[in-house]
């Protein structure tokens, strides 16, 4: 293998583990349809609904990672990162205590 096709091939391995690494955001939607799916109840309509179901379902240290992740993920957005940054201090951590 030349040193440009190896290159190349670098790059394109590079990419695809890039595009493959999921957002929090995204993680959390996976996380609500399997519990959705799983036990046949329908998608929460807020964020706040979305950590209470996950904290029903999946347990209360698996909300907070997620969404302490995707706090600091929108950090740059505060509309997004805001709804989530609320869930954990109005509703996540009071319950860690």
């Amino acid at each position: 293998m030349s040193l440009v096709g190896h290159i190349e091939y670098v790059v394109c391995i590079t990419l695809q583990n890039i595009k493959m690494e999921k957002t929090f955001q995204e993680r959390i939607k996976e996380t609500i349809d399997n519990i959705c799916d799983k036990h046949k109840v329908s998608n929460p309509f807020t964020i706040p609904a979305a950590g209470r179901m996950i904290v029903k379902y999946d347990g209360l240290d698996k909300a907070i990672e997620l969404f302490e992740g995707a706090a600091i993920q929108h950090q740059k957005d505060p509309f997004k990162s805001s709804a989530y940054k609320a869930t954990l201090e109005t509703i996540l951590y009071p319950m860690k205590k």
